[in-house]
């Protein structure tokens, strides 16, 4: 078997060649930066428009959110105030608790002076 040896042969010089890769020259570079400034720009628009979007729904959820706990709040409200009116208290007073309306003189008031009116 033959074995065959390959010889390398430098075409230029070490020197020459790191100064060809070294100096790039900036109207090689410029297409590509521009388009790569065209695109970061352009996908920072679409992603500020999406998330103004997604803001804006999350707005929207929120003020349904509290126009509802709003209307629980005013029925709440109502059912107390519905409730508390005197005359259904009176009516409870009179049929569960077996009270009697106050008879004129039967209420008197101290003051600090220690005087009583009645009433």
């Amino acid at each position: 078997m033959k074995r065959e040896t390959m010889n390398w042969v430098a075409a230029e010089s070490d020197e020459e060649s790191g100064q060809k890769w070294v100096g790039i020259a900036w109207s090689d570079v410029a297409p590509f930066l521009s388009v790569a400034i065209l695109a970061l720009t352009l996908f920072f628009l679409a992603f500020s428009k999406m998330e103004v979007r997604r803001l804006g729904y999350s707005v929207l959820k929120l003020s349904r959110e509290e126009r509802s706990l709003r209307d629980l709040e005013r029925d709440a409200a109502i059912r107390l105030a519905r409730a508390t009116r005197p005359e259904r208290l009176a009516l409870l007073a009179e049929s569960r608790l077996t009270l009697r309306r106050a008879e004129k003189g039967q209420i008197i008031q101290m003051t600090e002076n220690g005087v009583a009116f009645e009433q």
